[in-house]
């Protein structure tokens, strides 16, 4: 799921509208709209109040993991190169 995705979904589940939960964070209504929708992403001051506000983590609105699914690692793999000291590969 999306950034976007989630913060609709926890915000459901806290049985808030979005006017309120704005309201809280100290945005508008139509900005927190607009994030839910995934047109803007909010910065990470206004993402950390969401979370804070949602009773979640920015983590997981961002790869919308549980607590449940946190012991499963990541399958995410990255190759590595060696430079030398020269600058080469």
């Amino acid at each position: 799921m999306s950034l976007a995705d989630n913060i609709r979904r926890y915000r459901e589940r806290k049985n808030i509208t979005q006017k309120e939960l704005a309201e809280t964070v100290g945005i508008t209504q139509q900005a927190l709209s607009l994030f839910e929708q995934g047109v803007k992403v909010p910065g990470i001051i206004t993402a950390v109040d969401i979370a804070k506000t949602l009773d979640t983590t920015v983590e997981q609105l961002v790869d919308g993991q549980t607590a449940e699914n946190k012991n499963v690692k990541s399958t995410r793999h990255f190759e590595t190169q060696e430079v030398k000291k020269d600058g080469s590969t």
